[in-house]
């Protein structure tokens, strides 16, 4: 298993109201695994590990409130040498998406 939390910072390219929103991302976290406890691998060496991750994207209005999105980045997971086996984890991929944005309390 995997699971944990982290915090993104985000930063569109281009003013609100605009159709077409190019957008730069960062963020970092952390991760409880049980992988470390298999001895035959060593990308991961403890319960906690900590993650890095960063991405660029393309969000593309459709309507007022749905998008359809575009994003492909990098993510490092490891746990910063704190344990014997730390070669960590490198991923690259991409994400094809929608979004849906609901009312916001009598905001236009």
């Amino acid at each position: 298993y995997f699971t944990g939390a982290g915090l993104l910072l985000r930063y569109n390219f281009v003013h609100l109201g605009s159709r077409v929103v190019p957008y730069i991302q960062a963020g970092a976290g952390f991760q409880y695994n049980d992988a470390y406890k298999d001895l035959n691998q060593s990308y991961l060496g403890s319960r906690m590990e900590l993650t890095a991750q960063g991405q660029l994207g393309l969000r593309v209005f459709v309507t007022k409130s749905c998008t359809i999105d575009l994003e492909g980045g990098f993510q490092h997971i490891s746990d910063q040498s704190m344990s014997t086996r730390n070669d960590g984890i490198n991923a690259m991929g991409g994400m094809l998406g929608a979004t849906y944005f609901f009312p916001c309390g009598g905001r236009r």
